[in-house]
């Protein structure tokens, strides 16, 4: 069964922001709420699935990918999903394997924002 909106929302952190340049960069809530479909889940709090990782990776780096670092977007993906920035690494690593193996592409054409990007 599709979690509530209103669920998946408390999992998120809907604040999260970090300076870069002495800018704020954030996500509005209206595009938190773009990625909520039942893909992108919750296995828990603070775990988020491989898809919603990628969802919110996707999505920082479509609207920030030209003025922010990758470690810095990466800083505000895993602050939104209150997880650290390792473990959203090894989710984002851990799919594009698994979507490798599945679809018989590489890797690196499976994943969402390589670090050599």
């Amino acid at each position: 069964m599709k979690e509530s909106l209103d669920d998946w929302l408390s999992k998120i952190n809907c604040n999260a922001k970090i300076i870069f340049d002495n800018e704020f960069y954030f996500l509005s809530i209206d595009e938190i709420k773009s990625i909520y479909s039942s893909l992108n889940y919750w296995h828990g709090p603070s775990n988020p699935s491989t898809w919603l990782c990628e969802s919110v990776v996707s999505k920082v780096k479509y609207k920030y990918k030209t003025i922010l670092t990758r470690d810095k977007a990466m800083e505000l993906s895993a602050s939104i999903l209150n997880m650290r920035v390792e473990k959203l690494e090894e989710a984002l690593d851990w799919n594009a394997n698994y979507m490798a193996w599945h679809d018989g592409r590489s890797v690196e054409d499976c994943h969402v924002w390589l670090k050599q990007e």
